[in-house]
């Protein structure tokens, strides 16, 4: 799996609003039935659902990616600290990941 096709397969878990979370990698919500993840998290469940598992080099390279544009975007410097800001919201996240997957294609 390409450094892009994991940052989509991440999006596409985190697109239905009940997926994503913030102050922790994965959660568990009792009321629907779904797991819930952060940003890194949902990287990390796409790659393992994977039958074609993304290699090291390609994962770093996604993470340095999304990296790169939540700095150019939002300023801030990791992942975590842009999934995880109180300011940051569903829609912000869905945007990042468009820009960096759009980004990495070109």
């Amino acid at each position: 799996m390409t450094a892009i096709e994991l940052l989509q397969k991440a999006r596409d878990l985190l697109a239905d609003k009940r997926r994503w979370t913030r102050y922790t990698y994965r959660a568990y919500n009792y009321e629907d039935g779904l797991h819930s993840y952060c940003m890194v998290g949902a990287m990390d469940q796409a790659n393992r659902r994977a039958l074609d598992y993304c290699n090291s080099t390609e994962r770093r390279r996604a993470h340095e990616a999304l990296k790169d544009t939540i700095k150019e975007q939002y300023g801030f410097t990791g992942i975590v600290n842009f999934n995880d800001h109180p300011a940051t919201n569903h829609e912000d996240v869905l945007l990042v990941l468009d820009k960096t997957i759009f980004s990495l294609e070109a």
